[in-house]
């Protein structure tokens, strides 16, 4: 920065704040010294926590804080500029793209492949496409389809699945497993949630399970004497054939961490996208008028 004609340097370390205990974390790494924090709009509460920390911070809001020996600059009471309206996908469009997704190979496929690994009809497997390029996330021609900012296009999913997807897959709730790997996986189930977050992260012991499954009845298992830990079947809005890449195992594990609402979750889903998925920001935690899912019956069943 340039202050009384003189250039001044600074690192910039960029990421997402979310609770007191990420700017704890952060200033016991060497990125706080002679470094500016470059971040979502803090709460009043956070940039209190900043102060106290010492920890210099510029927000998205504007909120500025750069203090030490030769320089002192605070800006505060900045709000938000609200973000562009982003365009809302159809359950079709969200359950194709993750199968392109899941399986890159599938957008320059046939459209009865694609129809078949999204378990959608060849009608939306167009739709999508109209709407990917209208959207300019593939261009209108070339010879082979590629998406031209999947970062941007995998947010914007993300942001599609939190709001109108999700709230409508069904579940089940069992009673927990003693040991989630004695449930027995189909073809097509896959774990998400915490489960997918301690295999992505190796930095926690899940305490709810979240298994999507084509079949919504397990096998015999194992019941836990800790009733705390929760089993939620979900039904896989994908086809059974579709193989899960890495990076669309970790979209996932993302959406439902996000849905949980906890603080934690939010931590461990901003830890797997630095890792895999590299979006410059993650959407905000859905309201609680967008986490009501639709159960089966809404009781817990035996197993």
């Amino acid at each position: 920065i340039l202050l009384n004609q003189q250039p001044k340097h600074y690192f910039l370390e960029f990421k997402q704040i979310h609770r007191k205990e990420s700017l704890v974390h952060y200033t016991h790494t060497d990125l706080k010294k002679r470094c500016i924090l470059v971040c979502n709009a803090l709460s009043a509460y956070l940039r209190e926590i900043c102060i106290d920390l010492n920890v210099n911070y510029i927000d998205e809001s504007g909120n500025i804080r750069i203090v030490d020996d030769s320089t002192y600059i605070l800006i505060q009471g900045q709000k938000a500029v609200p973000s562009k309206t982003i365009a809302t996908m159809t359950t079709g469009i969200v359950k194709c793209l993750f199968a392109f997704f899941a399986e890159p190979a599938l957008l320059n496929a046939p459209y009865t492949l694609i129809a078949e690994r999204a378990d959608i009809s060849l009608g939306m497997v167009n739709k999508t496409m109209n709407f990917l390029i209208s959207h300019k996330h593939i261009a209108l021609q070339s010879t082979q389809r590629r998406f031209l900012d999947i970062q941007n296009l995998q947010y914007e999913w993300l942001n599609s699945y939190l709001q109108k997807v999700a709230p409508k897959i069904p579940f089940i709730s069992w009673p927990p497993p003693e040991n989630w790997e004695n449930i027995t996986l189909g073809q097509g189930d896959l774990w998400t949630g915490e489960i997918a977050a301690a295999q992505l992260t190796d930095y926690l012991i899940p305490q709810e399970f979240i298994l999507f499954t084509q079949n919504m009845r397990p096998e015999k298992y194992p019941i836990s004497k800790n009733q705390s830990a929760k089993l939620q079947m979900k039904k896989a809005f994908w086809g059974k054939e579709l193989n899960i890449s890495q990076n669309a195992f970790a979209l996932l594990t993302v959406a439902e961490l996000l849905l949980s609402k906890d603080g934690r979750n939010r931590e461990l889903a901003e830890m797997i996208n630095d890792k895999y998925l590299h979006l410059t920001k993650l959407p905000r935690s859905v309201t609680a008028s967008c986490i009501k899912q639709r159960g089966c019956c809404g009781k817990q069943h035996s197993a």
